[in-house]
């Protein structure tokens, strides 16, 4: 019997350490997964705000040059919006899980943004004939619409990279800065 014991200790110790670096591999690997579905989203986003001050640029030049007839590019613009736009509501399903959203300040930079995101269709209306005039003022009135817009998906994209590596944080502020 002692040798019994003497053999089953060190087994059952094994055993309950085994289980515990697999418990701890799990959770690594879980919250690796969700850091990834937060990058994922914060990529999304920045292809959201390329394709907008994209859109924004061809707004902003129809406008000022007065050639509302030469709407094809336009249209192609925001189509690919619209696109990019899906593709980050499909990543944004997953928002409650990321470890950004632990932080306070998350719930209402994500929920403020999203909402807002759903208004492009209203800021193209306003900003587009017939209720916008061509000119310089509907030009200006246009950058400043879709910069509002933009920058508050930059905020969002900021608060997306929280808590990331700080590799990923720097990529995101330079792209910032560059907007």
């Amino acid at each position: 019997t002692k040798l019994t014991a003497v053999l089953l200790l060190p087994m059952l110790l094994a055993g309950v350490l085994g289980a515990l670096r697999v418990t701890d591999l799990l959770r690594k690997a879980g919250d690796a997964a969700a850091l990834a579905r937060q990058a994922e989203f914060a990529q999304k986003l920045g292809i959201v705000v390329h394709d907008l001050q994209g859109e924004r640029y061809q707004v902003t030049a129809l406008q000022a040059s007065g050639r509302l007839a030469d709407r094809a590019d336009l249209q192609t613009q925001m189509q690919r919006v619209d696109s990019s736009i899906q593709a980050l509501r499909a990543a944004d399903k997953s928002a409650e899980n990321f470890p950004a959203a632990a932080r306070p300040e998350w719930k209402p930079v994500h929920r403020a943004t999203m909402s807002r995101l759903s208004g492009l269709a209203a800021l193209r209306r306003a900003v587009l004939p017939p209720d916008a005039a061509p000119g310089v003022t509907s030009a200006r009135t246009a950058v400043g619409a879709y910069s509002a817009l933009i920058g508050m998906l930059l905020d969002l994209e900021s608060q997306s990279l929280n808590g990331a590596p700080d590799d990923l944080d720097r990529k995101a502020d330079a792209a910032k800065a560059l907007a």
